[in-house]
């Protein structure tokens, strides 16, 4: 997971994960991580990296995302339903099978 390497570029974190003999990488997003890999990149960007793993035989496994499902404000849970549905096309066109998301402390009622 590249919460523990946010200064990492994805050249970097290929070349750590095939030196340690990892599978695969989750991307943390939202956070401003130097990977840059976020919704909103350009597809030349999305494909680039799709491109680099495979290339190096490796897979995204995973796109952690920082999206809560807990909120009892119904227009916040609308924004969260909305930055989901766009971390999973993102993972979509990264060719990668699994968004990672948070339900969230319960609101007290």
């Amino acid at each position: 997971m590249t919460w523990a390497c946010p200064n990492w570029t994805v050249e970097q974190i290929i070349d750590a994960a095939k030196r340690y003999g990892y599978e695969g990488v989750e991307f943390r997003l939202s956070v401003n991580h130097a990977h840059g890999v976020e919704v909103g990149i350009s597809d030349e960007r999305k494909s680039l990296v799709r491109n680099l793993f495979k290339e190096n035989g490796l897979t995204i496994a995973c796109l952690a995302s920082g999206v809560r499902f807990s909120s009892a404000d119904a227009n916040e849970r609308r924004k969260m339903v909305e930055q989901a549905k766009a971390e999973i096309e993102l993972a979509a066109s990264l060719e990668c099978k699994c968004v990672r998301v948070f339900g969230g402390n319960l609101p007290k009622v």
